[in-house]
C-alpha cells in the first residue's frame, strides 16, 4: 500500500514543483503560440520513470495470473525455440507478438525480468506522451490513469503494447490523417488482433455530434446487450468462441457496471463543461462514449472489457479537457477536488482490490526473478 501512497504523492507534489521555466507551443486549434510549463515535460518525465519502475520491477505474482501462467511460458518457448517456430506460431495465432518475443530474446537471453523491463516500455512511453501533449491537466490525467487504467499493464502485457500504438493514433485522428491512422490500426492488430475495432474511433469521432444522440447510442448498446446478447458473439473469432465454450471467459453476467457509469459521468461532465463543442474535446468525447457504448456485452462475456479500454483510455484526456473548460475559478476547484477524490477512493478500494495488485511487490521479495 505504501508504494502505492508514494506514486500519488509524487505525482502532486511533481506536478507543485516542476512549475516554473516557459516555453511557446501550438495548439490544434490556434497558430497564435502559448506559454506552456516546461517544467510540464520534466514532470512527465520523472512520473513516467516512476510509473515504469513499478511496471518492470513487479513481481510476477502481481496482478491477475497472465504474466506468470500465460507470458512466461511463452517467453520460454520462444527462447528454446527457433525462428522458424515463431513464425509458425505467427500464422497459427494471428499476431507477430511471438515474433516479437523471439527477437527481444537476443537482448534478455533467458532473463525473464529483463524481457518484462523491455516490453514494459512502449506503454508507459505513449501514455506520458499523450498526456504531456494533449493533456489540459497533467496532474488529474496522470491520476485518472493510474486509478482506472495503469494495473493492466501488470497482465495485460500483448494487449497493452497494441493500447500504446492505438494511443499514438489520435494526433492522425485530430489532423485527419486517416492513412496513417489505419497504418498504426493495423500494426497494432498485428499485435492483438481485437485492437481492429478501434478502426471505428476515426469515423465515429469526425461523424458524431458529441450530443443527446451519444447517449442515446449508449444506453441502445446497453438495451441491446440485455435484449439480443448474442450479437456479441457475430463479432467473435473461432477461437474466441472456443475460450467462451470451453468456459475460460465468463458468461454469468456478473461482471459489475461500474466503469461503464464512470465513462458516462465523465461524459456528462463535458458536456456540463461543454468540452464537447471544442475541437478536442468533441473527439475525445465521440471515442470514449465507443468505451462506454460498447461496455455493456462484458455482461455477456466477460472479456469484452478489454474492448472498451482501446476507447475508455481517452478518458484520461478528455476528463482534463472538461476540467479546463470551466471558467468559473470556485466550481472548477470543487469539480477538480471532487473528482481527484473518486478516482484516488476509486483506486484503493476497486482497482488494486480486483486486480490482485495489494500490496505491492518487488520481484526480489517474490523469490522468483
Amino acid at each position: 500500500m505504501i508504494v502505492y501512497i508514494l506514486l500519488f504523492m509524487s505525482i502532486i507534489v511533481g506536478r507543485i514543483i516542476f512549475t516554473r521555466s516557459k516555453i511557446k507551443v501550438y495548439t490544434l486549434d490556434s497558430e497564435i503560440p502559448i506559454t506552456k510549463n516546461f517544467g510540464v515535460l520534466v514532470y512527465c518525465i520523472v512520473i513516467g520513470i516512476l510509473l515504469y519502475l513499478l511496471v518492470a520491477l513487479r513481481s510476477v505474482y502481481l496482478g491477475v495470473n497472465d504474466t506468470l501462467n500465460v507470458y512466461y511460458p511463452a517467453f520460454n518457448v520462444a527462447n528454446l525455440g527457433s525462428w522458424s517456430n515463431a513464425i509458425d506460431n505467427f500464422k497459427q495465432m494471428g499476431h507477430i507478438f511471438a515474433l516479437i518475443t523471439k527477437f527481444l530474446t537476443i537482448f534478455t537471453g533467458t532473463n525473464y525480468r529483463y524481457y518484462l523491463m523491455i516490453i514494459s516500455i512502449p506503454y508507459i512511453y505513449s501514455v506520458c506522451y499523450v498526456i504531456y501533449k494533449y493533456s489540459d491537466e497533467y496532474l488529474l490525467s496522470f491520476i485518472a490513469f493510474v486509478s482506472m487504467f495503469y494495473l493492466y499493464s501488470f497482465y495485460l502485457i500483448r494487449q497493452m503494447v497494441a493500447v500504446s500504438i492505438l494511443l499514438l493514433s489520435l494526433k492522425y485522428v485530430y489532423n485527419k490523417k486517416i492513412v496513417k491512422f489505419l497504418l498504426l490500426v493495423f500494426i497494432a492488430t498485428l499485435i492483438h488482433e481485437t485492437a481492429i475495432c478501434f478502426i471505428i474511433a476515426y469515423p465515429a469521432a469526425h461523424l458524431l455530434k458529441a450530443d443527446k444522440k451519444n447517449y442515446i447510442i449508449i444506453i441502445s448498446t446497453y438495451f441491446i446487450s440485455k435484449l439480443a446478447p448474442n450479437v456479441a458473439y457475430f463479432f467473435m473469432s473461432d477461437r474466441l468462441r472456443g475460450y467462451t465454450e470451453n468456459g475460460i471467459y465468463d458468461t454469468s453476467g456478473s461482471i459489475s457496471i461500474f466503469p461503464m457509469l464512470i465513462y458516462i459521468v465523465i461524459l456528462l461532465f463535458t458536456s456540463y463543461s461543454k468540452a464537447n463543442k471544442t475541437y478536442e474535446g468533441k473527439i475525445l468525447f465521440n471515442i470514449v462514449t465507443l468505451g462506454a457504448a460498447i461496455y455493456p456485452f462484458a455482461n455477456v462475456i466477460s472479456d469484452t472489457y478489454r474492448l472498451t479500454i482501446y476507447f475508455g483510455i481517452f478518458s484520461i484526456l478528455l476528463i482534463s479537457k472538461a476540467i479546463s473548460n470551466i471558467s468559473d475559478r470556485r466550481n472548477k476547484v470543487i469539480s477538480y477536488s471532487m473528482i481527484f477524490l473518486f478516482y484516488v477512493i476509486y483506486f484503493f478500494t476497486r482497482t488494486v482490490i480486483n486486480m490482485n495488485a495489494i500490496p505491492y511487490e518487488f520481484f526480489w521479495n517474490s523469490g522468483f526473478v
